[in-house]
């Protein structure tokens, strides 16, 4: 019977060098050809989308880990809606629109004062455009000065005239006439600060 010795290998095989991975790492270069392509957050082994608002990796690719992202159908897709739509910055106040905003508080306080319907505020915007037909005021101004907006503006102007009104009482002493007007004032006692008055409401 034959030694089992006779049957093991007499040499060992030599190991299988590893080849070293080399991770790629961002750079400026991939911005300049894909401007929507910029630094992540994460590491400088990711690029980030800003049309997708996505963190990619580039530690495989590269370059060519961008080029994939940006040929991609998703982001072709956000690419084409992001087109389409409005920046924010268009929806916000530009300069020469104070003049208008100023209007429209002025006439707001208006129509407040005198008592008169917010419904009239539907009737003046094409009223000021026949009066004032050389006014860009007026134009911008009529352009959205209905019943909604001005129902928000007077709740606005409300709250900033109940905060002065506040204060005013809090500051120095006050006298308090009843009649047909009711006011209802509450009086609390604050630890340390003493009495503060604060005005509920009106009517």
């Amino acid at each position: 019977m034959e030694s089992p010795q006779k049957h093991k290998s007499i040499g060992v095989l030599p190991k299988a060098k590893r080849t070293k991975t080399v991770n790629q790492r961002f750079k400026k270069e991939y911005t300049e050809k894909y401007p929507v392509i910029t630094a992540s957050r994460i590491g400088e082994r990711h690029a980030f989308c800003t049309v997708c608002r996505l963190d990619i990796s580039v530690a495989h690719g590269g370059i060519h880990d961008c080029t994939k992202h940006v040929g991609s159908v998703s982001h072709r897709q956000k690419a084409t809606i992001a087109s389409k739509s409005n920046k924010i910055t268009s929806f916000m106040c530009q300069g020469d629109q104070y003049d208008s905003i100023n209007a429209e508080a002025m006439f707001t306080n208006f129509v407040t004062e005198h008592n008169l319907p917010i419904s009239v505020t539907d009737h003046a915007g094409p009223l000021f455009r026949k009066m004032f037909p050389d006014s860009d005021i007026s134009k911008k101004y009529m352009y959205a000065c209905s019943r909604t907006k001005k129902t928000a503006i007077i709740e606005m102007l409300g709250e900033e005239d109940d905060g002065a009104m506040t204060k005013e009482l809090r500051s120095r002493p006050y006298s308090l006439a009843t009649g047909w007007l009711q006011i209802l004032i509450v009086v609390s006692f604050c630890k340390g600060e003493g009495a503060c008055c604060n005005v509920m409401g009106h009517f």
